[in-house]
């Protein structure tokens, strides 16, 4: 059976060359949203098994720049053992130890 991944990418085509990319792959998408209130609604009726999520994804109307990084803590906070997987853009690089650190 495949590993189970919610897709957290802000635009579709993105969301959709992930999918092309992974298929025929031991992973499959079981949900690809846009945002981290998105993602948080669905999470825990998903229990996917990885989070593949871009740090420039929308949080939840904090501080601007950091959604990636709200989703994270608040993804920590349902579940602190899920593994995340996290991409960036040159924007939002400086994100990525923080990321890590949770």
């Amino acid at each position: 059976m495949p590993a189970r991944i919610l897709l957290i990418e802000p635009t579709e085509e993105a969301r959709s060359d992930f999918q092309k990319a992974i298929k025929n792959s031991q992973f499959e998408v079981a949900k690809a949203v846009g945002s981290g209130e998105e993602a948080v609604s669905c999470y825990e009726q998903l229990d996917p098994d990885l989070i593949v999520l871009d740090l420039s994804a929308p949080g939840f109307k904090d501080r601007s720049g950091e959604g990636g990084i709200n989703i994270v803590k608040r993804l920590k906070t349902i579940d602190r053992a899920v593994p995340i997987l996290v991409s960036h853009t040159p924007q939002t690089k400086y994100l990525v130890m923080e990321a890590m650190r949770l």
